[in-house]
């Protein structure tokens, strides 16, 4: 109640409030309403959220996260949200990453090389799309880790980011993903080249020409033929 009319809630409270959250097993629904109505604590309530991100409960850590980040404004500084990549709980780590797409952008080489070195793969996911707003010399420098990355998903992903980003070499690593036995990259290649009618559809056609068997050529002829091209 004090919250709610904008005075400082008494130190000792905060403290109760915070032991109490530490001790519960998980959530039930007193917990929840308690865990929820923290938010309105402010400052206080960053505090108390950022302790409870080392809950063993990973249902309390994914809200405590969430909050944290969301009260902090924790989205503009890696090094908050950073720890949460390394939980070992999925939920966890997906209710932050989530979180974190289109707001937490321009991250420096350093930090996403963390990301890029991650045994998650969502996670190493979310450095491959983290690339589209990467300077272009990180790009460079780490792209090629995700590129030979064993997750299908973070390989694509960093295809189709490489093919928007245009970096040096694309249309190389492109013609090279059309010939991957994985549909998925091929994929990934050929829509990465129907972007590009300069260079990146006369090489998506010579690959037609080349394999005109191919299960991707089959795909490549029907979407050449939306933008005009008779492959």
């Amino acid at each position: 109640e004090l919250a709610r009319f904008g005075e400082r809630v008494p130190e000792q409270v905060i403290k109760k409030i915070k032991d109490f959250l530490l001790g519960v097993s998980g959530l039930s629904t007193q917990v929840t309403t308690i865990l929820y109505t923290v938010s309105s604590l402010g400052v206080d309530g960053a505090e108390i959220y950022k302790a409870l991100t080392e809950h063993s409960s990973s249902q309390i850590r994914a809200i405590a996260w969430q909050r944290f980040i969301n009260l902090s404004e924790g989205w503009r500084d890696s090094s908050v949200w950073l720890p949460a990549t390394k939980d070992p709980d999925p939920k966890v780590r997906k209710m932050v990453l989530d979180g974190l797409r289109g707001r937490s952008n321009n991250l420096s080489e350093k930090q996403l090389g963390i990301l890029v070195e991650s045994g998650f793969s969502d996670v190493r996911i979310f450095a491959a799309q983290s690339l589209l707003d990467a300077s272009q010399g990180t790009v460079e420098s780490l792209g090629f880790d995700l590129l030979i990355d064993e997750d299908t998903i973070v390989r694509s992903t960093t295809i189709r980011a490489i093919s928007a980003r245009r970096v040096p070499g694309w249309l190389t690593i492109m013609k090279r993903s059309l010939l991957d036995s994985d549909y998925v990259i091929q994929r990934s290649a050929m829509d990465g080249l129907l972007e590009d009618k300069k260079e990146g559809v006369p090489l998506l056609i010579d690959y037609i020409l080349k394999n005109p068997q191919s299960r991707i050529s089959n795909l490549a002829k029907i979407e050449l033929r939306k933008i005009g091209v008779q492959p």
